[in-house]
């Protein structure tokens, strides 16, 4: 696996990005089938938590990464609200 530095927002660009779902139960026709999603935030929230996925399958097996993810600790701005930022 490589390890290599990534940005917030990448990561945030990443979160955004249709992805497709196999076996997707549909309500409506009662059957499993393929549906793509897509999420998006439209009004920032006061409290923002993100959890970052750490791990990538390599191998047909998952994996945990190394990857540094490059955020600034304070006055993160997005849309109209100011984020102090922690990591754990």
């Amino acid at each position: 696996l490589q390890d290599y530095p990534v940005a917030l927002e990448e990561c945030l660009d990443l979160f955004g990005q249709e992805e497709q779902v196999e076996e997707w139960y549909c309500s409506k026709c009662k059957t499993h089938r393929i549906a793509n999603k897509k999420l998006s935030l439209f009004k920032m929230p006061p409290l923002l938590c993100i959890h970052l996925k750490r791990f990538q399958e390599h191998r047909g097996r998952w994996e945990k990464t190394n990857k540094l993810v490059n955020f600034p600790i304070h006055d993160l701005q997005m849309q109209d609200v100011k984020y102090g930022l922690y990591g754990i």
